[in-house]
C-alpha cells in the first residue's frame, strides 16, 4: 500500500481525526492569506508566531501561502493532532511567521489592530522577532520541531496555554 500525499502516519489515524485536522488546516489557511491581506476578526483570542516556512518550502510555487504549521507530516503532524484532539477551534487562533522562507521578517501589522489576543512565540527566532517592539507581552515555548524531539514524553506547554486562553 502507497501512503498518501498526506503522509503514512496521518493515514493511519482514524477517519474522524483525519477530516478534523483537514477541517482545521483550512480554516487555518484562510484565516492566515486574510490576515496578510488586512482583515481582522474581534473572535482572535492568541495568535501564534512560528519561525518561518520549513525547508521544503523552496520547492512550492511562487505563490504558495505558506501558513504556518499547515502540513500533516512530521512535526506539523504531531501538532495538529494535539490540536483536533484537544478541540481548539482555528476560530478564535491565528498563525504568523515571523519570517519568510528567504530570512525577510515579517511586518509588524500582521499583529497589530486586534482585540487584545495572547500572543504565544513558538520557539526563540519568533521570540526575537516579537522582541523588536518594545512593550509586546507574549508567552514564549519551544518550537513544536524541538519538543517532539527532545521532549516528546512530556505535554507540550503550548496545549496548557491554549487550554488557558480558550477555556478549554
Amino acid at each position: 500500500m502507497v501512503a498518501s500525499t498526506f503522509g503514512g502516519s496521518f493515514d493511519k489515524l482514524n477517519h474522524a481525526l483525519q477530516r478534523t485536522i483537514i477541517t482545521n488546516l483550512n480554516l487555518r489557511k484562510h484565516r492566515y492569506c486574510a490576515a496578510l491581506a488586512g482583515s481582522r476578526w474581534p473572535d482572535v483570542k492568541v495568535i501564534l508566531v512560528g519561525d518561518r516556512p520549513g525547508p521544503g518550502a523552496k520547492k512550492l510555487p511562487a505563490n504558495h501561502h505558506h501558513t504556518p504549521f499547515y502540513s500533516t507530516k512530521n512535526s506539523s503532524l504531531w501538532l495538529n493532532k494535539q490540536l483536533a484532539e484537544l478541540g481548539v477551534s482555528e476560530d478564535e487562533l491565528l498563525w504568523l511567521n515571523a519570517y519568510d522562507m528567504n530570512g525577510v521578517p515579517s511586518q509588524p501589522c500582521h499583529i497589530e489592530g486586534w482585540n487584545n489576543p495572547q500572543i504565544i512565540a513558538l520557539g526563540g527566532n519568533a521570540a526575537k522577532w516579537l522582541d523588536q517592539w518594545p512593550g509586546k507581552r507574549y508567552a514564549k515555548v519551544y518550537h513544536p520541531q524541538a519538543w517532539k524531539r527532545f521532549h516528546a514524553s512530556e505535554p507540550y506547554p503550548l496545549i496548557g496555554l491554549l487550554q488557558l486562553a480558550l477555556d478549554l
